[in-house]
């Protein structure tokens, strides 16, 4: 009987159980239906308007008589921060969701989603994940740099917050791209590749979250011999250069070195030595200049890239200075000698026969407040001043037959504000300002005035040449004078120039040095028609000019001393220069030697051996 009893109560127990299971069977969640172990799927994410993008997914729903209790579950992360698993729940009933974030910058919004039954606290597994990139998150500035011969380093700009890493693909000359070659990191930005030599290789780096890629950034090399380093020059004298530089490659058949000589083109392949060979020596025709070398390693048609470039003067060096108590306004030579007219500190007078180190050995200051120009005709200096107010300028005679103690003989008025003389035979022409060209006769110990030109413009700077004067003009350019009769100057010709400052004339060429423009080579071999030949651009303000044979001299207030090369005057191009941050405004030539003037005082340069 008391067993009967115990199988009995084992019997409701397990109809029990059974009817429990098949109430949930029946009611609930089927937990065992395979569909709950997949996750949604088929993500797609877009850009709605600014500021709002949409999210859909696509999901088989378990069958169930209950779905208040069934939602979908969105989690977020944002730029580098940790994922909120809950960001948003939202009825089975939808398969989109529209949210509200920033469109334009490089922060990520990255989303998944997951089935979730909240009356059993079941859930599917999480969907794969998507992100929002705009393209402010593409990688930018994809740079591909050769390390060695058999490597290169290629790196970019990133731009993303919260990528989760950097695809990188690659192609081999003409051939398929290998998608996902790489696989790097979140903010990694470089990596390192092996490479063939001469073989084109390509890649392109896209940042991806999840499934989602953004734009991709692309270049290509190909790989060469490693160019040549710590290229060096030097002079065994002052008609040779040597070149030294160091060989980073390995195999090739010799090395090309290219030549520049001051602002002229590259002459490639100027020269070319064997293989292994690291030095050469170049042998200079030109009396000076500005040498510019690079070197490259080659084989066959293939060759390295360039060395570093480099550069030296052959002469063109500062041999002496002196400084002046003013601010030079002009010079002039006669022997050893150089007189400097120095504004309100009166008349220099240097020596410098030791050009390594000129001397005043006289100041002369006996003139009204500022001198401002001079010139020089046999024992006798001519020199302009002005007082400062709006009197005229005065020109004086002085007796330099001795330099250490000049005497000045006599004095006149002229029209205007004198900026410059220039003295031929019995007669100084003086550029006078606003009221242009006043002439002077000088035979006498006292100048006496002849007779004054209103030429149009400005004058500042004069040169005489032959039966012509030059005068230059500022913004006005040049005016040319017939001065065969200096009693009755007559206008030959104008030419319109930027600005022009200084003037000088040789062999039918005038060459002005006409501010931000350069040089200017004007052809007055007819003076009532010039023609403009060539301009040498300077790159700096051209101030003042000078020459001699077949080389022209510029002060370039913002590069220093310019040599040009006028040889062959529509060929002509800069040969060198030597750098100043003095200011030069004015120079003469003399001897081997440029005597330019600045603001602290007179330069000695040698141009000529």
């Amino acid at each position: 009987m008391e067993n009967r009893k115990r199988n009995l109560i084992s019997i409701l127990l397990l109809l029990t159980a059974l009817a429990i299971t098949l109430y949930m069977v029946s009611c609930d969640l089927k937990l065992t239906d395979p569909d709950l172990t997949n996750a949604p799927s088929n993500l797609k994410l877009k850009k709605v308007e600014e500021g709002r993008i949409e999210i859909s997914w696509t999901y088989q729903i378990p069958e169930h008589n209950d779905s208040d209790t069934l939602y979908f579950v969105i989690g977020r992360k944002v730029g580098t921060g940790n994922w909120n698993d809950n960001y948003q729940n939202i009825s089975t009933l939808f398969f989109t969701y529209v949210d509200n974030i920033p469109t334009n910058d490089s922060l990520v919004y990255a989303y998944k989603v997951k089935f979730y039954n909240k009356s059993m606290d079941e859930s599917s597994p999480y969907s794969e994940i998507i992100a929002y990139l705009s393209n402010y998150c593409d990688p930018t500035n994809i740079q591909i740099e050769q390390i060695s011969q058999a490597q290169v380093q290629v790196s970019w700009k990133d731009h993303c917050v919260g990528e989760e890493g950097f695809y990188i693909d690659k192609k081999i000359g003409n051939g398929n791209w290998t998608s996902k070659y790489r696989t790097l990191g979140a903010n990694v930005t470089s990596f390192i590749d092996d490479i063939n030599l001469f073989e084109e290789v390509y890649y392109r780096v896209s940042a991806f979250v999840g499934t989602t890629t953004t734009g991709s950034v692309e270049n290509s090399i190909i790989p060469t011999y490693l160019p040549p380093s710590n290229l060096v020059l030097s002079k065994p004298d002052n008609n040779k250069i040597r070149l030294n530089w160091q060989d980073n490659s390995a195999g090739e058949t010799g090395f090309h070195i290219d030549k520049k000589i001051g602002g002229s083109d590259w002459i490639e392949h100027y020269a070319t030595v064997d293989s292994n060979i690291v030095t050469f020596i170049d042998n200079v025709t030109e009396p000076c200049g500005t040498f510019s070398y690079r070197v490259k390693a080659y084989s066959g048609t293939h060759t390295s890239g360039n060395s570093n470039e480099e550069s030296i003067n052959i002469l063109l060096d500062l041999i002496g200075e002196v400084s002046t108590p003013g601010v030079a306004q002009d010079i002039m030579t006669s022997g050893w000698y150089a007189f400097v007219s120095d504004n309100y500190a009166g008349l220099q007078i240097i020596d410098y026969s030791n050009p390594e180190s000129p001397d005043i050995v006289y100041t002369m200051d006996t003139f009204d407040d500022r001198v401002l120009s001079v010139d020089i005709e046999d024992n006798f200096a001519y020199v302009t001043s002005h007082s400062g107010t709006v009197s005229p300028g005065l020109i004086t005679t002085v007796d330099i037959s001795n330099p250490l103690n000049p005497q000045p003989s006599g004095s006149s008025s002229t029209s205007g504000i004198p900026y410059d003389i220039e003295v031929i035979g019995d007669f100084a022409y003086i550029a006078d300002g606003d009221n242009g060209l006043t002439v002077f006769f000088i035979a006498n110990s006292t100048p006496d005035f002849v007779v004054n030109v209103a030429t149009g413009g400005h004058a500042q700077r004069i040169f005489v040449n032959g039966n012509y004067a030059y005068i230059a003009q500022g913004l006005n350019g040049i005016a040319i004078y017939d001065i065969t009769d200096p009693y009755n100057p007559t206008l030959e010709s104008t030419y319109l120039t930027t600005g022009a400052k200084d003037i000088f004339v040789n062999n039918n060429n005038l060459y002005i040095a006409d501010s931000e423009d350069g040089l200017l080579i004007i052809d007055v071999s007819t003076p009532s028609n010039p023609v403009l030949v060539t301009s040498v651009h300077t790159n700096g303000f051209a101030f003042g000019v000078t020459g001699q044979d077949d080389y022209v001299y510029i002060a370039d207030s913002e590069i220093g001393l310019i040599v040009a090369d006028v040889t062959t005057t529509p060929s002509s191009y800069i040969l060198g220069s030597y750098k100043m941050d003095t200011a030069p405004n004015a120079l003469v030539f003399s001897s081997s030697y440029t005597l330019s003037i600045d603001n602290e005082g007179m330069k000695i340069i040698q141009v000529e051996p």
